[in-house]
């Protein structure tokens, strides 16, 4: 069941929000259960016989948080983190490592037909969170039901923002939960305004994107424009798409009483791939920043394992999003960025430019640098292959043999994808339109990304006002105008 779908929109939502406001008089005491049952439901429509497994990583995860929370064991917590990694590895990574044994020559191992459960990469880092909070008793041993509705609350279950135990306690969420007017108005802006990120903008560059990686995977060298055509698509398609989700789940939470953290901070704005990751997926960069760049040693054993931990973190947040070489490619790419870009910082950390002349250009220039160094490692997150990646690449500098051009690729798209990167970089973003609606952002993990919050003009922030209902409900209406075909998103398969 998509968000971007009408069953969706016009059959699940209401029924739980009217659901909701009915126990909200009635029997307030019972919101917080037929939340959870509105959860497995919505989890259940996609493939019901992965309920039971949900189910079982639930009651797995929520036995040994007590036992955990209580003993304060270490072993205990290798043990649990060891299972659910052992889950995560066995549905997504078993024919990785099939192949692997296959081509090191080691033993026949045979590839299966694995379907992979929606949400497991997501659901499994939030419990692992959870896990090791409990050891660190930064949170206490979560009530059934409340545990029940951390794992499984549908607006963030599919694709987060990966929320953590402690930030729903800090609401006293049991009892913020229902529908009430102050938090509506503001969720549902964010719902309507994620559903025209995906159907309006991501959807419109998707259909630029295809054909170039398509004529990549089938071994063709594309032209050099048709081959920036479909990156820089790509580019603004993937965000769109992520970030449009994550509006979506922020605001479908707020309309129900929650609020789940900031995910995106107009990331293509960044000065550097530091700051990239601190606006880009901004809940997987704190998550890998805590449970494990932080506990294999972070900065603090040496200039030599800070590169090597940055190397091996990106190398498992690549794999995280997926079971091929490029996401190991696309992880590694960023690891050597991060560490050019800390190894540059340390050689300049006493120099600035003297002049705002000089600083301007020096902010351009650093903008570029990043921007190019992001776009570059999406061809390997998006290509089928290493193959494909590298022929692209080439194709987007010229180097290709023999340059097929793509019908689909004329001025009209040229413009269409320029258009999309434009707002990318120009637009305001969900946070700064729709102000106060997140969880607090860490100052310590977002202090540069805040600085970038604030928007100066008045007319870009939302207020329950006519004109701004007028301009959102002409998006629904347009959105509305689209849904005929619903698209899967992008993470879904992650």
């Amino acid at each position: 069941m998509l968000f971007n779908s009408s069953i969706f929109l016009f059959q699940f939502l209401p029924a739980v929000i009217i659901g909701t406001l009915v126990l909200q008089r009635l029997a307030p005491g019972y919101v917080l259960h037929f939340l959870v049952g509105s959860s497995l439901f919505f989890y259940g429509w996609w493939s019901p016989r992965h309920l039971l497994l949900i189910a079982a990583s639930i009651g797995f995860n929520f036995a040994m948080g007590r036992v955990i929370s209580a003993t304060r064991s270490t072993a205990l917590l290798g043990l649990a983190i060891a299972g659910n990694l052992g889950l995560l590895g066995y549905f997504k990574y078993y024919n990785l490592f099939a192949l692997g044994v296959q081509v090191s020559g080691g033993s026949w191992t045979p590839f299966r037909d694995i379907v992979l459960p929606l949400a497991i990469s997501f659901f499994t880092f939030e419990q692992i969170s959870y896990l090791v909070d409990c050891r660190n008793r930064t949170i206490g041993a979560a009530p059934f039901w409340e545990y029940m509705l951390f794992v499984c609350f549908f607006p963030k279950l599919i694709a987060g923002p990966i929320v953590r135990y402690g930030e729903l306690t800090g609401q006293n969420f049991s009892s913020r939960l229902g529908v009430r007017a102050i938090d509506f108005a503001p969720g549902l802006t964010l719902l309507v305004l994620g559903l025209g990120k995906k159907v309006l903008l991501a959807d419109q560059a998707a259909l630029h994107v295809s054909p170039v990686f398509s004529a990549a995977a089938a071994g063709n060298d594309v032209g050099i424009v048709d081959a920036w055509v479909g990156v820089l698509a790509y580019t603004a398609q993937i965000y769109f798409d992520f970030s449009g989700y994550s509006d979506m789940a922020i605001g479908l939470a707020l309309m129900l009483g929650l609020r789940l953290p900031l995910n995106f901070n107009s990331p293509y704005k960044s000065l550097s791939v530091i700051d990239f990751w601190r606006r880009w997926h901004v809940t997987l960069s704190r998550f890998l920043r805590d449970y494990l760049y932080i506990p294999m040693g972070g900065s603090q054993r040496g200039t030599l394992r800070r590169y090597i931990n940055l190397f091996v973190v990106m190398l498992l947040g690549g794999l995280w999003h997926g079971a091929g070489l490029t996401f190991v490619a696309w992880g590694l790419l960023h690891g050597f960025y991060l560490v050019i870009n800390h190894l540059f910082r340390d050689l300049t950390n006493r120099w600035a430019p003297a002049s705002r002349f000089c600083h301007a250009a020096w902010c351009g220039a650093c903008w570029a640098l990043t921007y190019f160094s992001v776009v570059v490692a999406w061809v390997f997150f998006r290509a089928d292959s290493l193959a494909a990646a590298f022929r692209l690449i080439g194709s987007m500098f010229g180097a290709a043999e023999q340059q097929i051009p793509l019908v689909s690729v004329q001025t009209e798209a040229v413009v269409t994808v320029a258009l999309l990167v434009a707002l990318t970089l120009l637009a305001p973003n969900s946070n700064e339109i729709v102000r106060g609606c997140h969880l607090p952002v860490e100052a310590a993990h977002d202090a540069t990304a805040r600085r970038h919050v604030e928007v100066r003009s008045g007319w870009m922030i939302w207020r329950p006002s006519v004109p701004w209902a007028v301009g959102i409900g002409a998006v629904f209406v347009s959105v509305l105008a689209s849904l005929s075909r619903p698209s899967p998103f992008l993470y879904f398969q992650f």
